[in-house]
């Protein structure tokens, strides 16, 4: 048995489908493609299933499953339990039918009377893009979570660290606010870094920050002045280099005073 029919075979699908002889039909079809398949009849027990008994890979939904709620509430009801793809299926054309799902994050649509290629063809690229959703999900939760991490260790930091993003400051921490003279960081919040560096040195700051855009590597550690907010003059020396940060590129300029 190769490795698609082994994952095949794994697959677990829910069918929601009022009228019998079109469940049993379609159980069949999916059956021979190696779908492990259970059949509800109703919106309520398709809930219940989901609750109490297992969570499927997808569902398979008739959207008019007669009295009692309809597939689309059935829907909803669901993915407020757990996040699943849904593919509807419905012998219902009509547009104001049809509309009514357009809230719902389903997968596709199949006509009722389908053949097994289209049945196989439509399961496999609904699975495909709910793990490629899912998948974009855990790496975007992993990206907060090391920009979280990464905040932590820069604001503690015995260092000055500023990281500004077109020139503007998106990120002090505690001893940079301490250098400046600032009381916290919103007084250095989204201020233009020019403000802070004394005018002899603005046009060498400005090429060593377009080196950095340009060849995305670290610069070397310059001797700089800083104005801090009381008007006072500090020496320092800074090191830059190319970050991301709240996703866009910026720059990270590390900073120790010059003794």
């Amino acid at each position: 048995m190769n490795h698609q029919t082994i994952q095949q075979d794994m697959i677990k699908i829910l069918l929601v489908e009022d009228e019998a002889l079109i469940a049993i039909s379609q159980k069949a079809i999916l059956e021979s493609l190696n779908f492990q398949v259970n059949i509800v009849n109703s919106g309520e027990k398709a809930i219940e299933y989901i609750k109490n008994i297992e969570i499927p890979n997808i569902i398979l939904m008739d959207i008019d499953l007669g009295l009692g709620m309809d597939g689309v509430q059935t829907s909803e009801e669901i993915l407020n339990i757990q996040e699943i793809p849904i593919i509807f299926v419905t012998s219902r054309t009509e547009p104001e039918f049809l509309e009514r799902t357009e809230n719902i994050s389903a997968y596709g649509y199949l006509a009722k009377l389908n053949n097994a290629n289209i049945f196989n063809a439509s399961i496999k690229v609904a699975l495909r893009l709910f793990a490629t959703k899912k998948a974009m999900e855990l790496k975007e939760i992993e990206l907060i979570k090391s920009q979280e991490r990464y905040k932590a260790l820069v604001e503690w930091s015995p260092n000055p660290i500023c990281i500004h993003s077109e020139g503007k400051i998106l990120f002090a921490n505690l001893a940079l606010q301490r250098l400046l003279k600032a009381q916290s960081f919103y007084e250095l919040e989204n201020k233009n870094i020019s403000e802070f560096i004394h005018p002899d040195y603005k046009d060498i700051i400005q090429s060593r920050i377009q080196s950095i855009d340009i060849e995305y590597k670290e610069v070397k550690p310059k001797f700089e002045k800083f104005i801090c907010l009381d008007g006072s003059i500090v020496d320092v020396v800074v090191r830059g280099i190319k970050v991301f940060f709240d996703g866009k590129p910026s720059v990270l300029a590390y900073i120790q005073e010059a003794s």
